[in-house]
């Protein structure tokens, strides 16, 4: 199931609903090969791509990574970028992992230094989990 953030609401979406959307699923191999621009947007620690899922996707692409780590083998990642016409775009230096000193000097890859978790409900959210951590170790 996913859930989608929404007005201060969290609503649970379904396959079923999702399908009946319009939504389709694919197997992530074939999802890479035939996407023109790939968006991981994952849990830390999450890693989705590797050599063989950068092999999928290929020349001529384009990956933006928000996630709060890298979400894939950061030495692929620079391998894939030295196909022609690959482009990675990321909020953060930490979204692109361990990588070569003069990574983000390359003209393919975009780092806009400001990271897309940062929203007004983020800080919200997070607030209140800190103030309830307080609160549940003061035993209130």
């Amino acid at each position: 199931m996913k859930s989608c953030y929404k007005a201060g609401l969290i609503r649970v979406i379904t396959l079923p609903d999702a399908e009946a959307a319009g939504m389709t699923f694919k197997p992530l191999a074939q999802l890479l090969a035939e996407s023109e621009v790939v968006f991981t947007c994952l849990n830390k620690n999450v890693l989705l791509l590797g050599e063989n899922e950068f092999a999928q996707l290929g020349a001529g692409k384009v990956l933006f990574n928000t996630s709060i780590g890298p979400g894939f083998d950061s030495a692929a990642l620079e391998k894939w970028l030295d196909l022609p016409g690959t482009h990675f775009f990321c909020d953060t230096r930490a979204a692109a992992g361990p990588v070569a000193e003069d990574f983000f000097a390359r003209e393919n890859v975009r780092c806009a230094n400001v990271s897309a978790g940062r929203t007004k409900q983020a800080f919200v959210l997070l607030s209140k989990k800190v103030l309830d951590n307080i609160r549940t170790a003061l035993g209130e």
